[in-house]
């Protein structure tokens, strides 16, 4: 059932809102992590521009396991 509500543009309007709402605020960059086992998010930021700048390596742990961040940014 979800996938039927996937690809309908919510994000893109969600990420347009976010980028407007900055400028606004006189930002010049937004800058964040994703974690490395989250594809799906990580296509979803490139898509919107973000670039990859480097990786927080064992970042996070989630019960026994580690798990690296990726870290991007987009310039405004």
């Amino acid at each position: 059932m979800a996938a039927a509500y996937r690809r309908q543009g919510v994000a893109a309007a969600l990420f347009a809102a976010t980028f407007a709402a900055a400028r606004a605020k006189g930002y010049e960059k937004l800058f964040t992590y994703i974690r490395a086992d989250n594809s799906a998010a990580l296509a979803a930021y490139e898509a919107q521009g973000f670039r990859i700048v480097g990786v927080a390596e064992r970042h996070l742990r989630v019960a026994d396991r580690y798990i690296d961040e990726i870290v991007v940014e987009r310039f405004l």
